[in-house]
């Protein structure tokens, strides 16, 4: 699905692959983001045909889909999307976890922002700490096999 949106006077080309998968992929202005519905409550009304604008309704957990990567051990790893503080760690070293599932806050520009793993996996490493200023791009944590 193509849409354009139109905010202030700013408009984005928005494009969405799927919204039954989660995350949902969209692509706004060719850049991948992964959106996280924070339920799976079916739309309330059709969708305009691409072409029109529409209001943003619902806000939801947006972060770039370039947030992982592997090490040579074939570990994976989360990175800072954004720089920022870390505000809050929401697992902690052995926890089992879903696709979805909050790992920590990281605030940037007064925003604060839930970065869900990517992956189902056991926390290995965990090496930033609230409070902790990050670099775009840092490692956060890291997952074993």
């Amino acid at each position: 699905m193509k849409y354009k949106v139109k905010i202030d006077d700013q408009v984005f080309n928005v494009e969405i692959l799927d919204l039954h998968a989660r995350p949902v992929v969209a692509f706004v202005n060719g850049q991948p983001l992964e959106v996280w519905p924070e339920d799976d409550t079916p739309l309330s009304r059709p969708a305009k045909p691409t072409g029109q604008t529409s209001p943003i309704t619902h806000a939801t957990a947006v972060q770039p889909a370039s947030t992982i990567s592997h090490t040579a051990s074939g570990n994976c790893e989360v990175c800072a999307p954004i720089p920022g503080v870390i505000v809050s760690i929401a697992v902690d070293i052995g926890d089992c976890v879903d696709i979805g599932q909050e790992l920590l806050v990281i605030e940037a520009m007064k925003m604060k922002n839930t970065i869900r793993s990517p992956r189902q996996g056991v926390i290995e490493k965990i090496s930033i700490t609230p409070g902790q200023t990050v670099k775009h791009q840092d490692v956060l944590l890291s997952y074993s096999q």
